[in-house]
C-alpha cells in the first residue's frame, strides 16, 4: 500500500516548485519505510533519495537536547545550576544582572537570550572559521565585539513563565550556549560527544555537525523560491545569506535560487547534516522508550522528565503535547535558507515521522503527506 503513498508524494512534488522531498516512518524500534523523490541537485540532475544528506535546521535541536540529557545521566549535573559554574565565565542578561541563566532555561527557550542581527550575519558559504566559544563570548560578554544589550537580550528575566510572543523567546544562540556547556562538562567537543554517544551506537554513519563530517557527494543543494518583491529577500523574509543577497535580488521572480553550501559558528541549533534514513535511527529512541539499535541512550525517567510540563509550563526542546482529541503528539520544525524539515512522534502509536525538503517556499501539501503517512503506518 505504501506505493500509493509514494505516488501521491511524487505527484505533489512534480506539480510544485519544490525540488526534492525525503520522508521516513518509524514504528517502535525501527524505520518501516523511507522514500525520496524529486531532485537533490536540479542542475546536476541528482535525484533526492532517502539517504540524501542535508542540513536540517532546527530539527537539530532535538539531537542537541538529547545529548545534553544523556550527559546529565552520566555526570548528574543540576539543570538549574548557573551556566557560569560550568563555563568558567558569567553569562547574564544585563536587564537582570542578578538572575542566573540555567541549563533548563536554555533547553526550554526561557533563558532571555535573543538571537539578534549578529546571529544572522555570520551564516557563511562553506565552513565557518570562527570557533563556537569565540563567537559566543563575543556575543554574550560585555567586552565582546558583538555584544548589544537591546539586540542580544530580552527585557524579561530568565525563567519567566509566560514571556511575550514577540520578540520570540525561542533562542538559537541559547542552543549554541548549551553545546558549549556540554563541552565544558564532558571535556570533549560537542561533535565528538554526539558521535560517541549517539551517532556511532545508533549506526548513524551519514550524520555530523561539520561539512567535513559527511560525504559532499551525497549532500543536497538547497533552493528558495524568489518572491515578486526583491526587498522580501533577506533574513526578515525569504532567508538568503548576506554574501548571496545581491545575486538573489537579481534573480527572476518565481524562479528557484540555489544557495551555496553554508555553515555557521553555532552548530547545535541547526547545522546537523543527516538523512531521513540516518535520523530515523535517532527518532526510534523516542518511539521505543529511549532504546534504539540495541542501545539504551536515554533512561525512561529522563524521557518522562523531558516531555513533562515541569519546565516553565512546557517540555524541554520538543513542542506540542496533548491534542484536543486526546492524542499526544510531539514535534519540532526546522527552517533555514533553502531548508524545510519536520520531526514528529506520537507516543501512543509508537509512530515517528520525518519530512525533509531542500526548499524554502509554499508547500501546503506537506500536511497531507504527514496525514497519509500516519494513516499508513499508525496502526
Amino acid at each position: 500500500m505504501s506505493r500509493d503513498l509514494e505516488l501521491f508524494i511524487d505527484e505533489q512534488v512534480a506539480e510544485s516548485m519544490m525540488p526534492g522531498l525525503s520522508c521516513a516512518a518509524v514504528v517502535g524500534d525501527s524505520a518501516v519505510w523511507s522514500y525520496g523523490t524529486g531532485w537533490a541537485d536540479i542542475e546536476q540532475q541528482i535525484s533526492m533519495r532517502s539517504d540524501t544528506i542535508m542540513n536540517v535546521a532546527s530539527v537539530a535541536k532535538t539531537v542537541t537536547a538529547t545529548a545534553v540529557l544523556r550527559l546529565r545521566e552520566e555526570k548528574g549535573f543540576d539543570l538549574d545550576a548557573d551556566v557560569g559554574s560550568f563555563l568558567g565565565f558569567e553569562v547574564r542578561n544585563p536587564h537582570h544582572p542578578n538572575v542566573p541563566i540555567t541549563v533548563r532555561q536554555l533547553l526550554a527557550h526561557r533563558s532571555s537570550i535573543k538571537d539578534g542581527p549578529a546571529y544572522e550575519a555570520v551564516y557563511v558559504c562553506g565552513p565557518a572559521s570562527e570557533s563556537l566559544e569565540a563567537w559566543l563570548t563575543a556575543f554574550l560578554l560585555p567586552d565582546g565585539k558583538r555584544y548589544a544589550v537591546e539586540e542580544n537580550f530580552h527585557l524579561w528575566a530568565p525563567g519567566t513563565l509566560d514571556p511575550p510572543d514577540e520578540p520570540r523567546p525561542y533562542s538559537n544562540v541559547g542552543y549554541g550556549l548549551l553545546s558549549l556547556v556540554l563541552e565544558k562538562i564532558a571535556g570533549i567537543s560537542f561533535s565528538e560527544y554526539c558521535a560517541s554517544r549517539l551517532f556511532e551506537p545508533l549506526g548513524m554513519s551519514d550524520s555530523g555537525w561539520f561539512l567535513h563530517d559527511v560525504s559532499t557527494d551525497k549532500h543536497a543543494r538547497l533552493y528558495s523560491l524568489v518572491p515578486e518583491d526583491p526587498e522580501e529577500l533577506g533574513f526578515g523574509g525569504v532567508e538568503i545569506l548576506h554574501e548571496q543577497l545581491e545575486e538573489a535580488r537579481a534573480a527572476k521572480p518565481g524562479s528557484l535560487f540555489k544557495h551555496c553550501v553554508y555553515s555557521h559558528p553555532i552548530k547545535a541549533d541547526g547545522m546537523l547534516r543527516t538523512s531521513v534514513d540516518d535520523l530515523a535511527r535517532f527518532l526510534a529512541l523516542y518511539t521505543n522508550g529511549g532504546v534504539a539499535s540495541g542501545h539504551r541512550v536515554l533512561q525512561t525517567a529522563t524521557l518522562e522528565m523531558m516531555l513533562s510540563s515541569d519546565h516553565y509550563g512546557r517540555a524541554l526542546c520538543w513542542q506540542g503535547g496533548a491534542l484536543s482529541d486526546g492524542r499526544v503528539r510531539w514535534h519540532h520544525g526546522g527552517a533555514d535558507p533553502g531548508v524545510g524539515t519536520l520531526i514528529l512522534f506520537e507516543p501512543q502509536l509508537r509512530l515517528g515521522v520525518l519530512i525533509f525538503c531542500n526548499y524554502a517556499g509554499p508547500a501546503p501539501f506537506l500536511s497531507e503527506v504527514y496525514a497519509r503517512i500516519r494513516r499508513e503506518f499508525g496502526v
